[in-house]
């Protein structure tokens, strides 16, 4: 499924610390909202139900501010880390 962590990206995680273990997690969990909106996208474009359509929609809206401000984060941090 698209976005979800694997194991391995979680045995990461666990053993990254400071400014890489947010990197890292940032980038997670970018990946992770890039999958729920292609999935909310998904039901958008195939599914007539209008309560599934508006929760799809929602979805969308709030995922994608989301990622706005995960990115807005990483970049910070990408930034801080380059003069390390």
């Amino acid at each position: 499924m698209p976005g979800i962590a694997s194991d391995e990206d979680l045995g990461r995680l666990a053993e990254a610390g400071g400014l890489d273990a947010e990197v890292l997690y940032l980038r997670l969990m970018v990946a992770h909202h890039e999958g729920g909106v292609a999935m909310a996208q998904a039901a958008l474009d195939l599914v007539g139900d209008q309560d599934v359509r508006r929760l799809a929609q929602a979805i969308v809206s709030s995922q994608t501010a989301e990622l706005a401000v995960l990115n807005d984060m990483l970049d910070a941090r990408e930034a801080g880390s380059a003069g390390r």
